[in-house]
């Protein structure tokens, strides 16, 4: 077997934990870093490139494709994330138990499936089992909003295919008399006898 020159290097997504080469400017990732299958799939990416080497006269080989990380991947690193920064004076913030059920829709309908797969008509039969589900236009609209965070974060930290974020983008929000998705109650004047009572907890938005 002829001997590759400057093979690419394994290297580690400190974000996500995977393991991935260079290759083309482009990154490949091949699994989880330091496990088993990471280095087998880095071992079969060798071979494959060895066996696509050109002669001098040959155009430029394509290179292998051993795959993008899943979307259960993706949500991990991004909790990671999200752990750390929607926090304040060390506690975290409310607004990191709504990224946590952005994720969960997420991952409970395409949990298994790589990222590079993920696209418009995806997000939109999210959108269209939530109305079915009975959440309000504005909830839907915030897990949407939250759910196209997750892949802009992704796509920064290259764990996404470039241009998905935008892609994403062009789904459209729910629109106020335009869906069956109801609205939610208005928020009513606190009456003047439970001024300075305890307030129950604040449930997340539906």
């Amino acid at each position: 077997m002829p001997k590759l020159k400057r093979p690419p290097k394994l290297s580690r997504h400190k974000a996500s934990g995977q393991a991935y080469v260079t290759w083309q400017y482009q990154r490949i990732y091949l699994g989880e870093y330091g496990l088993k299958e990471a280095s087998a799939n880095y071992a079969r990416f060798l071979s494959d490139l060895v066996n696509l080497e050109p002669a001098a006269s040959d155009p430029e080989p394509e290179a292998p494709k051993v795959g993008w990380i899943t979307i259960v991947q993706l949500c991990a690193a991004f909790l990671r994330f999200a752990d750390g920064w929607y926090r304040k004076d060390g506690q975290p913030t409310t607004q990191l138990g709504h990224v946590k059920q952005h994720v969960k829709i997420l991952v409970d309908h395409f949990g298994k499936l790589p990222v590079d797969e993920f696209g418009p008509k995806r997000l939109k039969m999210i959108q269209s089992s939530l109305v079915g589900e009975g959440y309000s236009r504005v909830g839907v609209n915030a897990r949407i909003g939250g759910i196209k965070r997750i892949f802009r974060w992704g796509e920064s930290e290259e764990l996404v295919p470039r241009g998905t974020s935008h892609a994403l983008s062009t789904v459209r929000g729910l629109s106020k008399g335009r869906t069956a998705a109801p609205e939610r109650p208005p928020v009513r004047p606190v009456n003047d006898a439970t001024v300075g009572e305890p307030q129950p907890a604040r449930l997340a938005y539906r």
